[in-house]
């Protein structure tokens, strides 16, 4: 994001005059960094991505085996017991608690074929097919907002971890898709629901590059 350091500067000629620099050629590649105008006049680049770490496959798939492993319980523990109960209580038909069971088991039933599934899924991926020069899971994009003229950061996740508020973008949403395979300076327009947006791709950091 832009950081303004004095209440006179320009915000959005300062924008312009960054994004005209960077066409010509006139800054240094930077990823990950905000511009801000000192009270001197200096321009400055600082580092808004100290700390942050990438939610590594390993980390979501224990994440999703102890999901499954709830799951499963459940369904072979607790529901049991709970329909059991239920049709202890007779006259199923009109038994509110005996179709809610039944309709929790079957709720369960499928979200453990789901697991199971995105867990084989995410065994076979191998993180050296994860392009090194251009965006794919795991990379940071620094974008530029073409009708907005606004800077937005985001970080291309697996879906299981996605969080817009925090710039976590699930490589399966419609703007995720579109922004994989972008390398730095090429420009988007991405169709989405409410409308078209057009971004240019400001600074690019994949998941094999250090903070």
């Amino acid at each position: 994001m832009v950081s303004i350091a004095h209440p006179t500067v320009n915000a959005r000629l300062a924008r312009q005059l960054y994004v005209r620099a960077r066409r010509q050629g006139g800054l240094q590649k930077t990823v990950g960094t905000a511009i801000c105008r000192c009270p001197t006049g200096a321009v400055e680049w600082r580092d808004s991505n100290a700390g942050e770490r990438l939610d590594t496959v390993r980390e979501i798939l224990d994440k999703l085996k102890k999901e499954l492993e709830e799951f499963e319980y459940e369904f072979r523990v607790e529901l049991p017991r709970e329909i059991k109960t239920a049709v202890a209580m007779g006259d199923l038909r009109e038994n509110a608690e005996y179709h809610a069971a039944l309709e929790r088991q079957a709720f369960v039933r499928a979200r453990i074929r789901q697991l199971r599934e995105r867990l084989g899924a995410l065994s076979a991926i191998s993180l050296d097919q994860v392009p090194r020069d251009r965006a794919g899971i795991g990379s940071r994009l620094q974008l530029l907002d073409l009708d907005t003229d606004e800077e937005i950061t985001y970080q291309l996740v697996f879906p299981e971890v996605a969080d817009l508020e925090q710039g976590l973008l699930s490589i399966a949403s419609p703007i995720g898709k579109a922004l994989v395979g972008l390398k730095e300076g090429d420009d988007v327009k991405i169709k989405i629901p409410s409308g078209a947006r057009n971004f240019e791709v400001l600074g690019l950091k994949t998941m094999h590059e250090k903070d």
